[in-house]
């Protein structure tokens, strides 16, 4: 099989489509009360979503719609392959993605660098652009005790928020997109997702 990191279902062949029935019932089975969790915060009506969700899905929506939808086998720089196994879908309800690259944002936009969980850790923030729609979304397995489980899913491909050592100069400023991106920031969070703070990311 060829892997691409543009996902083509065109190019994927059966072999490489997930059993998800049988990860996640292994999933409930060995880290249930993670997998609720995560299910929680990627659903747009739990009440508990932060980051990347799906808008218009419950938890246990999002449990229903992860089990429906059909997973193949991708690739992805920003995936350890060593580690866990990435698959995406493009028959999941259209999510609503929490990170974006800077790069992809007007110049003029309005940032500001934040420590948002007091981890001495600054980010870049900006409430001024609203969740992405996304039509693709993002699953990455583990083996834990033999057996592959669900680690995290989102909507849309994995962008790493980028992260950089606390400076007090720069904690609460606020920007334009393109000054950040000139500080060496590469990531932004977006809105209603600034409580998130993910390696590999909503």
């Amino acid at each position: 099989m060829r892997k691409n990191k543009l996902f083509d279902p065109h190019d994927h062949i059966p072999s490489s489509l997930l059993n998800i029935e049988k990860v996640v019932v292994s999933t409930k089975t060995l880290r249930a009360q993670e997998y609720m969790k995560c299910c929680a915060q990627r659903a747009g009506k739990s009440g508990e979503a932060v980051g990347s969700r799906w808008p218009d899905l419950s938890t246990q929506g999002v449990d229903e719609a992860i089990l429906s939808a059909r997973w193949f086998q991708g690739e992805h720089p920003l995936v350890n392959s060593r580690e866990f196994n990435y698959y995406v879908s493009t028959n999941m309800p259209i999510g609503r993605k929490g990170i974006s690259k800077l790069s992809e944002i007007a110049d003029h936009t309005e940032v500001h660098i934040e420590d948002l969980r007091g981890t001495k850790c600054l980010v870049v923030v900006t409430s001024r652009i609203v969740l992405i729609p996304e039509k693709v979304s993002s699953l990455i397995t583990e083996v834990v005790a033999g057996e592959e489980v669900v680690r995290v899913f989102f909507p849309g491909p994995p962008t790493r928020l980028h992260k950089r050592p606390y400076d007090s100069s720069l904690c609460g400023k606020r920007m334009t997109a393109k000054e950040a991106r000139d500080l060496g920031f590469t990531s932004v969070l977006l809105n209603e997702s600034v409580k998130v703070l993910e390696e590999i990311s909503a």
